[in-house]
């Protein structure tokens, strides 16, 4: 609560230590919870470019991007992001995010699955991709994402939980075992 005292702080300490991108990605929150987008902006710019290589600096602009409104930004800071990193998981996966708040599934649907290609043990694109499908109306194809990632995180309960729903919202599979799968899916998750 106390964020221009955190960022008078920060400021010093970037004075001092002007290649530790932390400090500026610190500053671009403490700025923003100030109301003041454009030294965020800045500071978040500056991260990038002490340590452009750093998919953290790429993800805490975009993220200022999107909370303000700027899906573009964001999406062309992820881009540059990606031509540091090109096998960033994280950045790929944020891409799809932002193509999904704009609207854009089919794009959304790109990024999830090749954010899942590029860290095939990581379930989190998986439910992002089995979401959109839900979302859009294809919960077939949701029960069989929801199926691989549990696959791949076993203990995560949000698996369970999606499978249980996607089967509850599939048309072709409105029979009895299918209601118990998806009762028995919602208890594990629970």
């Amino acid at each position: 609560g106390r964020a221009k005292e955190a960022s008078e702080i920060l400021e010093k300490r970037a004075a001092v230590s002007p290649a530790d991108p932390q400090i500026y990605r610190w500053l671009g929150d403490a700025y923003d919870r100030q109301n003041i987008p454009q030294k965020a902006w800045e500071a978040y710019s500056k991260a990038i470019a002490v340590a452009p290589a750093n998919e953290d600096n790429y993800l805490a602009l975009s993220a200022h991007a999107i909370e303000h409104k700027n899906a573009s930004i964001a999406r062309d800071t992820l881009n540059r992001g990606l031509t540091q990193i090109p096998t960033s998981s994280k950045l790929t996966l944020e891409t799809g995010l932002v193509w999904a708040l704009q609207g854009d599934f089919d794009q959304a649907r790109i990024a999830f699955r090749q954010a899942s290609s590029l860290n095939p043990n990581w379930s989190l694109p998986l439910l992002a991709l089995g979401i959109t499908d839900l979302q859009t109306g294809k919960p077939d194809s949701a029960t069989e994402v929801f199926r691989q990632a549990k696959q791949i995180a076993p203990d995560d309960y949000r698996c369970y939980y999606f499978h249980a729903l996607a089967l509850n919202r599939s048309q072709t599979n409105q029979s009895a075992v299918m209601r118990s799968q998806a009762t028995e899916e919602l208890r594990h998750a629970v």
